[in-house]
């Protein structure tokens, strides 16, 4: 492993990030580079000059219909590992490579004031998706633009295009093949509202409507972990009573434990697993909270309905002569 050129403190800053504020997130790179190219600086200064071939930022661009130029001026970008994981691409990131990575990052997230952060790789997600809510800051975790997703299949452009999008806050487009994006309005048009809403848009619609805790306050940046606590959930010291979640060890695996100790889940990697076996993996663009709300779906619409069958029904009773 060769860290010794690696100055973590030279990321690339493209020259039009204060207008976009976007923070690009890898996970690791491998191999070892002369001098300067072993920082992202001066690594993506070649690259953007075509002075340097690079298959996952080469993807990136052509997934988004831009020019090299375009897109890499608009981010920040650098790894949560610091320094080179191996000699080729056999080589991969480990666990405390994430967690010595986090710091870092935690520091330059503060420095730079990201709008959002884009986060390559579900498995440095769970240690960097975590930090950005503990800032406060939206991002968006999609698998690794080379490798393959969830479902074991590889990561296509409209995958990359849908993540990006949904980072942006922007409507679904698909890209023209072979097109770059000329800076001229590409937006779709509105779809025609629906006759009849679908389950998801109605209950959508009663969010607003939700009752929250009278009085309740928090200065928690996470609304997740705000909405957690409003609805009198809490942590391992909480009453049994309620739900509560905590780490296992330092960043996880996480424990979920319903009320009453009627079920215990492990969140970990961004999976969730009940009795040893796996009941939710995050889909592209999905977080901790994410996964960890999926608890609570799965305890009351598969668990209580399947233990709903074996509640002892009481004895009929004749009113007749009450």
């Amino acid at each position: 492993m060769n860290s010794k050129n690696y100055d973590g403190s030279r990321i690339w800053i493209g020259d039009r990030y204060e207008e976009h504020r976007v923070f690009v997130l890898g996970e690791s790179y491998y191999g070892t580079y002369e001098a300067e190219m072993e920082t992202d600086e001066v690594y993506l200064r070649e690259f953007v000059a075509h002075r340097q071939e690079d298959k996952l930022f080469d993807k990136l661009c052509r997934s988004l219909a831009m020019s090299r130029e375009e897109f890499w001026h608009q981010v920040i970008f650098t790894n949560l590992v610091i320094g080179s994981v191996g000699a080729d691409s056999r080589a991969t990131a480990r666990e405390d490579q994430f967690r010595a990575g986090c710091p870092r990052l935690a520091d330059l997230l503060v420095k730079h004031k990201p709008a959002c952060v884009w986060i390559l790789g579900i498995s440095q997600g769970r240690f960097s998706g975590r930090i950005c809510e503990e800032l406060g800051i939206p991002y968006r975790v999609i698998a690794h633009t080379t490798g393959k997703n969830n479902m074991r299949q590889p990561v296509l452009a409209e995958h990359i295009l849908q993540s990006w999008n949904e980072l942006r806050g922007r409507p679904p487009t698909a890209p023209v093949e072979g097109q770059m994006n000329t800076g001229a309005s590409t937006a779709s048009k509105p779809p025609m509202p629906s006759k009849v809403p679908s389950p998801m848009r109605a209950a959508n619609s009663q969010v607003g409507a939700m009752k929250l805790r009278a009085g309740y306050r928090s200065r928690d940046a996470q609304p997740d972990q705000r909405m957690w606590i409003n609805l009198g959930y809490g942590g391992k010291t909480a009453s049994e009573e309620t739900w509560r979640y905590w780490p296992q060890s330092g960043a996880g695996p996480w424990t979920i434990a319903a009320p009453l100790g009627a079920a215990v889940y492990t969140q970990e990697n961004l999976r969730l697993y009940h009795d040893g076996q796996l009941v939710y993996e995050a889909r592209e663009g999905e977080g901790q909270w994410d996964v960890t709300w999926q608890a609570l779906a799965h305890f009351y619409g598969v668990l209580v309905r399947k233990a709903a069958r074996g509640v002892p029904m009481s004895e009929k009773i004749d009113a007749r002569g009450s």
